[in-house]
């Protein structure tokens, strides 16, 4: 007798049923018989969309006209990537004078082998133009918790798209999609708005609970504000609470750091597209006084401010061009951190070459592992006209050579930030040696005194000055006569030494404070 043994196992694939059944005398049979027909996407896994009577890796929101509608809410929409350059439109219709915030979660599990989620999310207004951007969070730096975060004015009403794509390839990776590719898009009202809110900078808007004083800070944390111009000319104030118990980290000796010379930052939207307002951020100290003011915060750069202390602090949001009006917004990101965190500060006096500070250099290897070190240090005008003096030098074990340069020798470069960050000033800088001579930029021609650009990024720059190996050099910064000795006159000092010709800033060579 032939023993004929039948299996009736039934899988998923694709909504319909998989039968693997077994031959004859126990025999593998024909194999696996899958049934993925289907007459509509409903039939079809959440990845897949009904094509030609078959289920297909895809999806319908593949442009404008053809965006899935979406509102408000807590859990979010899912979406996948579901081919590679797949891209995915949703649709949220506003009813106007809605500041929002979205973020797109990335897939819970990564599949071994597969790449990283890099997913951007664009805003389009209902004209059709872009009203804002991000690729990780909206100032263009990284995000932990999500691939990509917004924040947004909707000022207008009418329907505005989400669009979210992948974009390995854009930075030298691999375009990629299927079933693994899945994310949430989020999006809701943002409260921290200054719409409506009349304020000065004796009675600022106070966010969060009133008795806290403002919107209180905590030690590397970032808070965003929404903020609307509504007519020409005004500022909107905003208090910030900069209180010690809420920075609970402490010194090597577990002294509690506290705020005293921490470093305040405001970022902004790095895409602003949808806007008209140019953002223009000071901010004021505890005793009212500008500690730091800058123009284009976001699309141009940070605001800085490296000299906290305790007390209640008032941001001023105004338009730079004295602008206003439904379409004057844009977003303020907060961030600070205690002192823990920050570079060193200067010692006064140093007003003499005598009297100089030496700024500790840290040794280090670059990616060809030669030898170069670093350190950097933060000056601030303590008096009208004070000028403030460093000292460099680093062993003569860190020294070579080059085609042109033969004998041992130290490549020293110089870089400062100051007026681009938001201080008042931009000094210049001498450098002499050990006897008060001033050097040689290595072609025969005397370098004199280094004029900072207050309008370029970073203010001041020298590059690859030549020295013999352990020599010290004298820095000095002055910031001019017209100095006041003000909380918004000060400066971030960084030196190079190194064995070696070190590539241009403009070529990814080094980094300024």
């Amino acid at each position: 007798m032939r023993i004929i043994w039948f299996v009736g196992l039934m899988a998923a694939c694709g909504g319909k049923d998989v039968a693997i059944y077994g031959g004859e005398d126990g025999g593998p049979g024909d194999g696996v018989v899958e049934d993925n027909s289907c007459t509509d996407d409903s039939e079809c896994q959440s990845w897949e969309i009904c094509e030609v009577s078959a289920c297909i890796d895809g999806d319908r929101d593949n442009s404008f006209s053809e965006a899935t509608n979406f509102g408000q809410t807590e859990d979010g929409v899912s979406g996948y990537i579901n081919i590679p350059n797949d891209v995915d439109h949703w649709r949220y219709t506003a009813s106007g004078g809605e500041f929002i915030r979205a973020s797109i979660d990335p897939h819970e599990a990564r599949v071994e082998g597969e790449p990283e989620a890099d997913l951007k999310l664009t805003v389009y207004a209902p004209d059709g133009s872009v009203l804002t951007s991000a690729d990780d969070y909206p100032n263009g730096g990284s995000v932990g918790n999500y691939d990509s975060v917004i924040y947004a004015y909707m000022a207008y009403a009418g329907d505005y798209i989400f669009k979210i794509e992948d974009v390995n390839a854009d930075f030298g990776g691999v375009a990629w999609g299927g079933q693994e590719y899945s994310y949430t898009l989020r999006m809701y009202d943002w409260i921290n708005f200054t719409r409506d809110r009349d304020s000065t900078l004796d009675a600022p808007i106070l966010f969060g609970a009133e008795e806290d004083g403002g919107l209180t800070m905590t030690p590397n944390s970032w808070s965003a504000v929404g903020v609307l111009i509504e007519e020409e000319g005004d500022v909107d104030y905003i208090a910030l609470n900069f209180a010690d118990g809420n920075v609970e980290e402490a010194d090597e000796d577990g002294v509690p750091y506290g705020w005293y010379g921490g470093e305040f930052t405001v970022d902004g939207l790095l895409d602003l597209s949808g806007s008209d307002a140019t953002p223009l951020v000071t901010f004021h100290d505890p005793d009212d006084l500008v500690a730091s003011s800058l123009e284009g915060v976001g699309p141009d750069g940070s605001l800085k401010y490296p000299a906290l202390r305790e007390g209640s602090w008032v941001l001023a949001l105004t338009d730079a061009n004295g602008g206003g009006g439904p379409n004057h917004w844009y977003a303020v990101l907060l961030n600070a951190e205690h002192r823990g965190d920050n570079y060193p500060w200067e010692s006064e006096s140093n007003d003499t070459v005598t009297a100089a500070n030496a700024i500790e250099l840290v040794e280090a290897r670059n990616s060809n592992d030669k030898l170069f070190a670093t350190g950097t240090i933060q000056g601030q005008v303590d008096s009208p006209g004070d000028i403030d003096h460093f000292s460099i030098m680093v062993p003569e074990t860190i020294a070579g050579t080059t085609e042109d340069v033969t004998d041992p020798s130290q490549w020293v470069v110089l870089c400062m930030t100051s007026s681009n960050q938001g201080s008042a000033i931009a000094p210049s800088i001498t450098v002499t040696d050990a006897e008060g001579s001033l050097l040689s930029d290595g072609e025969g021609e005397t370098i004199e005194t280094i004029e900072a650009n207050p309008d370029s990024d970073p203010n001041l720059n020298v590059e690859n000055i030549i020295i013999t190996p352990g020599e010290t050099l004298t820095i000095a910064v002055d910031a001019g006569p017209d100095t006041l000795g003000g909380p918004d006159e000060w400066y971030k000092l960084r030196a190079f030494v190194a064995s070696f010709p070190v590539s241009t800033y403009a070529d990814g060579g080094y980094a300024c404070p």
